[in-house]
């Protein structure tokens, strides 16, 4: 049992870190939607990065992130972001 209970113990995290966490997949993902429409529409223009930049909800991130790959435009992106 007491192997057992050892192996269990989570580690503690902070909310420093859980913020800092946070932040990471924020950055990581705008940086990937961003990279992605690069390659797929060579320029990204810089009102659309800015905008992108802005965002802050994770799960709207994400799913940008799976649009990004499979979206026809840029325009298209864009009215996605502004819906």
């Amino acid at each position: 049992i007491k192997r057992f209970e050892e192996e269990k113990i989570m580690p503690y995290v902070t909310s420093i870190e859980r913020s800092g966490i946070q932040t990471g997949r924020l950055t990581i993902s705008r940086k990937y939607i961003i990279d992605i429409l690069e390659i797929r529409f060579e320029v990204v223009p810089s009102p659309l990065r800015e905008t992108i930049n802005k965002l802050e909800d994770i799960n709207q991130l994400e799913n940008l992130l799976k649009q990004a790959v499979t979206i026809a435009s840029l325009a298209d992106f864009q009215q996605l972001i502004n819906s």
